[in-house]
This record gives structure tokens, C-alpha cells and sequence, in this order.
């Protein structure tokens, strides 16, 4: 079992974070990030077991959390981690989020036929790659990105990240039905559909068909969407509106453009201000 890493220094993160996401650019130190509103404690964690048919099984996880607020932390931790926060660090925390993983690979899910074992390509070595890290923190808002890799036998197989926005005065997570207005959805989609013909430079959904998006008639303004200075961003993962080739696509509404099917509280008056 490799030994677990623990260092610890403080940085300042700017408000927009890039994410690291392949598994052989990341960094081997932690440390403490300040932001405009909230301050980040990055953990980082590398561990491995062997599973059951002796394949190598290696989890890297680096992940910022806040420390400062237990409240706030204790959310993060149930949000992002799935893990009860009330009493434990965010060492801790991590720690238990590795494991959970590698719990989750120990026992090999799929069995392989006794015919085939000689035709499919046996895997010697998994790693999985989890980064957390927040790319908008301002104003009590905070959008956080979590990016998962997988890689076999060193070839990667696998590359998606996840979006979570919390109003961070209100120690909530936020989704699209706090921000839009239920009876606007069609319009928002619509939009949607627009401003992606616009950044893709065709006309008709025709052509986006032929890029390779084959599912634009379900695009929707779901919850895995951050927040910038200027816009509310959706976000689709591979397969999920277009090809494996074209990747993630990443469709920016503006606040200007959302202003009129915005619902009308506290934090949309935040948000649109």
C-alpha cells in the first residue's frame, strides 16, 4: 500500500481556478486557499489496494474544502463527498472519501466468461483521478468543479466533471430551479439552443447533427451548471447531447440574457445585481 501524503501550505486562488485534470500534472502538496468570500483547505491524498484478481487499484484525490465554518464544511463534505462531516477534519474527511473508493473497486463487478478471458484485455492497474476545486467564489457564491479520470493500464478511459453552486450565506446548494422560473423552462431551452448554434457557427440543428450532436431536442437547463462574473454556464458531458468526439460542451447564458425568467429572491437579486 502506497503511504498516505500529507503537506500543508497556504496560497492565494484567484477566482477562477483551472482545474487540473490528468492524474501525471498533479501536485503533491496541500495547502490552505484564500478567496473573496470563502477560505479553501486543498487535501491531497494518494492510496492504493490490490482487488481481488491482483489488479493494482490507485486512487489520487486532491480536494479543497472550507475549514474555517463547520457548518459550511459540513455541508461541502455531504454535497461533494457524500460523508458526514460532524465530527471529523477534512483530513479526515478525505481519508474517508479515498476509501470509499477504493471499497467501491475492491470486488471487480463484471465477471468474465471462461471462453473469453484469452480475447479481452486483462487490466493490471486502475487509477482514478478525483479533483475538487472551486472556479467562482464571490459574493456568498461559490461554484466548485469536480473533475473524475480513469485511466487502464495507463491508456485513459474516461474524463467528466461535475458542477455545484452553493449559496454560501444561506449554507445551501443552489440548482437551476432557484434561479428560473418553472413556467420559463421552453425559453431558456431555446436559448440554449441558440447561443450553441452561435458558438459552433451554423444556422439550423441540421448542423449541429452533422458535428455530432445527436440529442439537442433534450438539451435543458439541468443543475450542473457554475457561475462566472457575467453568465450562469450549463454544462453536458460526453454522450449526454453530442459524441464522444466533441467532448464536454460548456453553453454560457449571460445574466442579461437570463433576466427575464429569473425568479424574483434573494439570491437571484445577488446573482443579476
Amino acid at each position: 500500500m502506497l503511504k498516505q501524503r500529507y503537506l500543508t501550505h497556504f496560497v492565494l486562488v484567484i477566482a477562477l481556478l483551472s482545474v487540473i485534470t490528468s492524474c501525471r500534472n498533479a501536485s503533491n502538496t496541500s495547502g490552505a486557499t484564500t478567496s473573496d468570500t470563502v477560505q479553501f483547505h486543498s487535501i491531497v491524498i494518494r492510496d492504493s489496494i490490490f482487488d481481488s484478481k491482483k489488479s493494482s487499484i490507485i486512487v489520487d484525490a486532491n480536494i479543497s474544502l472550507p475549514d474555517a465554518n463547520k457548518q459550511l464544511f459540513r455541508l461541502f463534505t455531504k454535497e461533494l463527498l457524500g460523508i458526514n462531516g460532524d465530527s471529523i477534519d477534512a483530513n479526515q474527511a478525505v481519508k474517508s472519501y479515498v476509501n470509499n473508493i477504493l471499497d467501491f473497486y475492491k470486488s471487480p463487478g463484471d465477471t468474465i466468461e471462461s471462453d473469453l478471458e484469452d480475447e479481452t484485455e486483462k487490466v493490471s492497474r486502475y487509477e482514478i483521478c478525483h479533483r475538487i476545486v472551486p472556479i467562482y467564489n464571490a459574493a456568498g457564491i461559490v461554484s466548485i468543479k469536480k473533475t473524475t479520470s480513469l485511466t487502464k493500464n495507463g491508456t485513459s478511459t474516461m474524463n467528466t466533471n461535475a458542477y455545484i453552486t452553493f449559496d454560501v450565506y444561506k449554507m445551501t446548494r443552489i440548482g437551476i430551479d432557484d434561479i428560473i422560473n418553472e413556467e420559463y423552462t421552453s425559453d431558456v431551452e431555446d436559448l440554449l439552443k441558440e447561443q450553441l448554434m452561435k458558438q459552433e457557427d451554423v444556422t439550423n440543428q441540421s448542423q449541429l447533427f452533422d458535428m455530432g450532436y445527436f440529442n439537442i431536442d433534450n438539451l435543458s437547463a439541468s443543475n450542473n451548471f457554475y457561475i462566472t462574473n457575467k453568465s450562469i454556464v450549463f454544462a453536458y458531458q460526453p454522450y449526454e447531447i453530442a459524441c464522444l468526439q466533441v467532448g464536454e460542451v460548456c453553453i454560457p447564458l449571460t445574466f442579461k440574457q437570463l433576466d427575464p425568467y429569473k425568479k424574483d429572491n434573494d439570491f437571484t437579486a445577488k446573482l443579476f445585481d
